[in-house]
């Protein structure tokens, strides 16, 4: 079911526009403008807390992800072990299993818990299955361990700002 999940996602790399959105989630610089519109939006919303809940949720998403789990399930790539997947922005030396992708972006919807991040975590998730890079498992695993490891970010936000509050009153 993963193969023939991914060969239907992945068949859509050639619509248009499609390939050009895989292209932008999967450039180095693709974290950065994600920062500039989260600064922007903490800017307007005043949510500091948020911001630096985002930054330690991200963090600890993706070390986790990329240096412990990564290697210890060493799962390859399908670009790297099925020949139909087309990988249209190459294939990648590290493993697959989780998506480091979904789960930051996961962890990063969590801390903000607002519609629009949950939907932008979706979006680059599925780009990653869509560019050839990830099984769909890949991505539901992902996504899984960015949700819990944001809720518990949120949590900790939430007790310091309740803290903060408590502080201002006295």
């Amino acid at each position: 079911m993963d193969a023939q999940l991914l060969r239907t996602l992945n068949g859509l790399v050639e619509l248009p526009g499609v390939n050009q959105l895989c292209w932008l989630v999967d450039q180095a610089w693709a974290p950065v403008l994600l920062v500039v519109l989260l600064l922007v939006w903490s800017w307007r919303t005043k949510s500091w807390y948020e911001i630096g809940g985002v930054v330690v949720a991200v963090i600890i998403s993706d070390v986790l992800c990329a240096r412990v789990l990564k290697p210890i399930i060493a799962r390859p790539r399908p670009c790297a072990e099925l020949e139909w997947v087309a990988a249209p922005f190459g294939c990648g030396a590290a493993f697959a299993m989780p998506s480091c992708h979904a789960t930051n972006m996961f962890a990063l919807a969590m801390v903000i818990n607002k519609p629009w991040a949950f939907f932008m975590a979706a979006v680059v998730a599925i780009a990653r299955s869509i560019a050839g890079v990830h099984y769909p498992s890949d991505l539901l695993a992902g996504a899984v361990l960015g949700l819990v490891i944001g809720w518990v970010i949120r949590y900790l936000v939430e007790g310091l700002r309740r803290g903060a509050k408590r502080k201002k009153l006295r």
